[in-house]
């Protein structure tokens, strides 16, 4: 599948995460005339359109090969359901269309994220740091990010895409000694010259 395909294919995927992951998609749902309508409710914005059957079977077989997805059989209902695998999928996916909500009004509180990744995987802490970077955290120290709004889902997505668990801490904070920069950089009033 080349590049432009792949693309057009992310929301479809998205989507059809979040269906099975919102509380596990009954399998027969999936293949069914009224799926799109189904669809609809889960698609990211930007990305709201018709959901074909077939292409909606071919990444769920996607999926299932991948072993993101499973066909469990509660009660007698064959139902899909998501594997650790999937749940980080479904987290970078989601990572990767999230935006952090602005207040009108700063708390006057900072958020630090730290993410202590070994070097071993270095590629994830690469994928962290460019997933915190696009959302405009500020870089303050190796591992410590910075940013003046709760973001608090969106270190939870990263640490469930990235299994990072116990690698990870979201603190809040007052003001901080040296933090007029950082003021200037997100264009927050500083009260304490008043």
């Amino acid at each position: 599948m080349n590049s432009m395909n792949k693309e057009k294919m992310v929301p479809v995927v998205l989507t059809t995460l979040r269906v099975i992951g919102f509380a596990g998609a009954f399998a027969i749902l999936l293949v069914c005339p009224g799926m799109g309508q189904v669809f609809a409710m889960f698609e990211p914005g930007k990305y709201k359109r018709r959901a074909y059957p077939s292409t909606v079977s071919a990444v769920i077989n996607r999926l299932r090969d991948s072993k993101c997805i499973e066909l469990t059989n509660k009660f007698g209902v064959p139902r899909y359901a998501l594997t650790e695998k999937g749940r980080a999928t479904l987290a970078k996916y989601e990572l990767k269309f999230a935006a952090i909500d602005k207040p009108k009004k700063w708390d006057e509180k900072w958020r630090i994220v730290i993410f202590d990744v070994r070097e071993t995987r270095r590629s994830c802490r690469d994928a962290i740091r460019d997933s915190l970077k696009k959302l405009g955290f500020r870089y303050l120290q190796d591992s410590v990010w910075l940013y003046p709004y709760k973001c608090s889902d969106i270190v939870e997505l990263a640490r469930t895409a990235y299994g990072v668990r116990h690698d990870a801490k979201y603190l809040v904070c007052e003001r901080f000694y040296g933090d007029d920069k950082y003021l200037h950089h997100f264009n927050l009033p500083d009260k304490r010259r008043r």
